[in-house]
């Protein structure tokens, strides 16, 4: 990596004129003239009023990795390095040799997971100064209340730590068909294939027994194109078998793992948790779930899918995936709020989203979302070409140029 130097000083001035003495008026007519010249070199530095949306840095980018933020330090991998940078002007803070991957932000733990080097282990870094805290074999499954999961897929093996530290809570073997779940704070879920279950607690006394039992799984054999995925709300473990043929989610405690209802469906559904209900997503239409029975509390066919909840508003988009339309739908009732028309929310700011600028489509318009209204907030003077991610007052976006682009938006925040 080239670090740039400070440019070398210039020739030493030539030496300055004795002080002359100046009369009363004279010194009157200088004082005047250094004020008026204070102003204008005020007024040189001060930055142009961009309005309430305005550009304060670019940042290199290459777009085979994920990079994050936490607010105030944006992340950025490239091959083989992860270098911090400012969101408030783009300046570097670090740089380290990283592996060839994306990097994730923990905020429950306060650090950076990335591949260690050769890409066979994880490390944990220090956000703010890009020390590696641990390394550990595998790849990351999963984060919850400050506990990662690491899976190495060859070997068999998957390990349970404190994100922070690096202290291993637990290790074992698992099978390639296994679906395993941070179901909870100190909690390990695996739910085997053919239906076997096993919930462990990793904080509790040593030697106490995991809980055992079994569940209904939707496909007994590997499904090419299945996919299982769990969901833990409220002391329930939910989980989530989808084919091509149709999804199924069933509920369980996650003490017992007595199963407390289930819930069929002919087309592919996600579940998310939005709140006081749980919505099933996909498939044509969103549908409101009762957390305590399963039950459909509301369907709502102009929405398929969920971005955010937030307030007791649900972020939402249609089936659209060239062009999709936005809107914002009550948790509680299913009711559309507002119909936002074409954009994108922003990743992790569902208040705000950006669309192509119709009069001039080279620029991108922020809307800020208030209240089932959309206000224009105002225009990055860029072409975005994909999603951008709220950062705190911050709007990262990457753009046509091949950079990410960081917008400081200060109205109404």
């Amino acid at each position: 990596m080239i670090e740039l130097g400070t440019p070398g000083a210039g020739p030493a001035p030539a030496a300055a004129p004795g002080p002359r003495r100046l009369s009363p008026g004279s010194r009157a007519a200088a004082a005047v003239l250094a004020v008026a010249a204070a102003l204008l070199l005020l007024a040189a530095a001060a930055p142009p009023d961009a309005g309430p949306v305005r550009r304060v840095a670019t940042v290199p980018f290459d777009d085979q990795y994920a990079y994050s933020s936490d607010g105030e330090l944006l992340y950025v991998p490239t091959a083989g390095a992860l270098s911090a940078y400012r969101l408030a002007d783009g300046r570097r803070r670090w740089s380290v040799a990283l592996g060839a991957s994306g990097v994730r932000w923990d905020a429950p733990a306060g650090v950076l997971l990335g591949r260690a080097p050769g890409g066979a282990a994880t490390v944990a870094l220090d956000p703010a100064t890009g020390a590696e805290l641990w390394e550990l074999p595998g790849t990351v499954a999963g984060t919850r209340a400050g506990t990662v999961l690491l899976t190495e897929g060859d070997a068999g093996q998957a390990r349970v730590a404190r994100a922070r530290t690096g202290e291993l809570l637990w290790s074992g073997p698992v099978a390639r068909t296994d679906t395993l779940a941070l179901a909870g704070p100190g909690l390990l879920a695996v739910l085997a294939q053919d239906g076997a279950a096993t919930v462990r607690r990793l904080d509790g006394p040593t030697g106490e027994p995991p809980v055992r039992g079994r569940v209904e799984r939707r496909f007994g054999a590997v499904d090419p194109l299945g996919s299982a995925e769990t969901l833990t709300i409220g002391g329930r473990l939910h989980l989530v078998d989808s084919d091509a043929y149709g999804t199924t989610v069933a509920a369980y405690r996650l003490d017992t793992l007595e199963r407390l209802w289930r819930v069929q469906d002919p087309a592919q559904r996600t579940l998310h948790d939005c709140g006081p209900v749980l919505c099933l997503a996909g498939g044509g239409s969103l549908d409101g779930l009762d957390p305590a029975t399963g039950e459909r509390r509301w369907v709502n066919d102009a929405w398929a899918g969920v971005l955010a909840a937030t307030g007791g508003l649900l972020a939402v988009q249609n089936d659209d995936r060239v062009l999709p339309h936005l809107g914002q739908v009550d948790a509680a009732t299913g009711r559309t709020v507002a119909d936002l028309g074409d954009g994108t929310f922003a990743w992790g700011t569902p208040d705000l989203l950006v669309r192509q600028d119709r009069a001039d489509p080279r620029d991108t318009v922020v809307v800020r979302v208030a209240g089932g209204r959309a206000t224009p907030a105002g225009t990055l003077d860029g072409t975005v070409r994909e999603a951008c991610e709220g950062a705190g007052a911050y709007l990262v976006c990457p753009t046509v140029d091949d950079v990410l682009a960081v917008w400081r938006v200060t109205a109404g925040r």
